[in-house]
């Protein structure tokens, strides 16, 4: 079930979409994931890949 949720800023806006995404291709590693261009999602990105590593 999809839920409206409400981030202070940018930072804690990407911080959020990268755990989830993270959650996904943890809990789903073949999910296919279809990703945005440009410059609003980078530090989504920027964060996702810390986490990886």
């Amino acid at each position: 079930m999809q839920t409206l949720q409400q981030v202070e800023n940018y930072t804690a806006l990407s911080e959020r979409a990268s755990e989830y995404l993270l959650a996904v291709i943890r809990s789903k590693p073949d999910a296919v994931i279809c990703l945005a261009t440009g410059a609003t999602p980078l530090l989504t990105y920027h964060y996702l890949v810390e986490k990886i590593h």
